[in-house]
């Protein structure tokens, strides 16, 4: 780390590290699963208005997931992928639940019960000889 205005302690370093490589994350989901970094050349103004569009999507994306992977753990004990679950919200709900919503066929929490199956259908993590990180964490 650089710039820092102080000495910090070795687990704030940890923290500062955990923070960065999360927004790594972020930033990598944005590019490989909304190919945010794929453009063509068109003026500023439109590409910043396809910009903010794909960075709301990923933002609600993002939103969904972690409440829906919050149900999961706490209903069924199932960990799920935070990157496929909003890769998966991302690309195969939010166009449907759009398209829905602007009919008036559905609604959106309508929409909740069918991206909980797929998620535990398709993001589920492997169960680890460890146990989750949540179970690792639990202070007993």
């Amino acid at each position: 780390m650089t710039n820092l205005p102080e000495p910090v302690s070795g687990s704030q370093l940890v923290e500062l590290y955990r923070l960065r490589w999360q927004i790594e994350l972020n930033f990598k989901a944005m590019k490989s699963y909304l190919e945010i970094d794929h453009f063509r050349l068109v003026k500023q103004e439109r590409w910043l208005c396809h910009f903010y569009a794909t960075l709301l999507v990923f933002l609600l994306s993002q939103l969904f997931a972690y409440q829906i992977r919050n149900t999961i753990w706490e209903e069924e004990e199932k960990e799920i992928s935070e990157t496929i679950a909003i890769r998966s919200i991302a690309c195969e709900f939010l166009a449907q639940m759009y398209e829905a919503i602007k009919q008036k066929k559905k609604t959106l929490l309508s929409f909740v019960p069918l991206i909980t199956q797929l998620l535990i259908r398709s993001a589920r993590k492997p169960n680890s000889a460890k146990g989750t990180a949540l179970k690792r964490l639990q202070f007993t």
